[in-house]
């Protein structure tokens, strides 16, 4: 299995990510100073850790307006004219999507006010708050080890994809890595995240020639898939640049009937 055209799409989309990661990091630098970590955490005994709905949308909503404006001056032209839309409605319009993305309901409503499709609409909440689920996990620490859920513990969204590596102690370590927080999480190695079979028979894995470190790993019984970044094959890599960047994977596996446990930020 070959990546077609994974120079050109490659380069295009690290271009748009470099542009987005430096407004990220803006908001996660903003959040450190602003969003208060005590406001949204859970009793010590329950899971997820942090209730992300309880984020003040009163003190997010005007950064959130400047960046849907920023992101919007160099995202693609539908990301533009949804930005163009979220501006003229106002900040009521901007609460209401913000809100709903961290209540975690249906976008289908918001969106046909916005007249785009709901993966389309979540795109700027999900990128906006991002980085400040990430500072706000980054400060509850590591993972515990005994977890063996398939949501984040910390934010409770589901895992955009799976790194193997090697620890000092545990060889060919599966870990998931949260589509939200980011926040890393152990897993048992040969099992679907999805539906856990683990029948090896019925789990199959799929590699490019001219990106080894890359795979999809495929689930017969669910035809779930995730993609795994190996680190014990190129240790420098940032597995989530490169589960955007190695889109091509995608799209095959979409040819074959496959879906994918949690689209990506660009909605793949």
């Amino acid at each position: 299995m070959k990546l077609l055209a994974r120079q050109h799409q490659s380069t295009s989309l690290l271009e748009f990510l470099i542009e987005l990661l430096d407004r990220q990091r803006d908001v996660f630098r903003w959040a450190a100073g602003i969003v208060p970590l005590a406001a949204v955490l859970a009793p010590d005994s329950e899971y997820p850790r942090l209730r992300l709905a309880a984020l003040p949308l009163e003190v997010l909503q005007p950064r959130f307006s400047e960046f849907v404006t920023s992101v919007g001056a160099f995202a693609t032209d539908v990301m533009v004219a949804i930005a163009e839309r979220l501006a003229d409605r106002g900040a009521g319009a901007q609460s209401a999507l913000l809100g709903a993305y961290l209540a975690r309901q249906p976008l289908d409503a918001v969106a046909r006010s916005l007249d785009c499709d709901p993966r389309q609409a979540a795109f700027f909440p999900r990128a906006f708050v991002q980085p400040i689920a990430e500072w706000l996990a980054a400060s509850l620490g590591e993972a515990p080890e005994q977890w063996h859920e398939t949501f984040c513990p910390h934010c409770g969204f589901l895992p955009q994809l799976a790194i193997l590596r090697d620890d000092a102690l545990i060889k060919s370590r599966r870990l998931l890595e949260c589509s939200l927080c980011l926040t890393q999480f152990p897993f048992r190695r040969a099992v679907c995240p999805h539906c856990g079979e683990s029948q090896s028979e019925r789990l199959e894995f799929h590699s490019p020639e001219d990106f080894p470190h890359v795979r999809v790993e495929e689930c017969h019984t669910c035809r779930a898939y995730l993609k795994t970044i190996d680190l014990r094959k190129n240790g420098l890599a940032v597995p989530v640049i490169e589960e955007i960047a190695s889109a091509d994977l995608d799209l095959w596996a979409a040819e074959r009937g496959l879906w994918k446990l949690q689209p990506n930020l660009l909605g793949l």
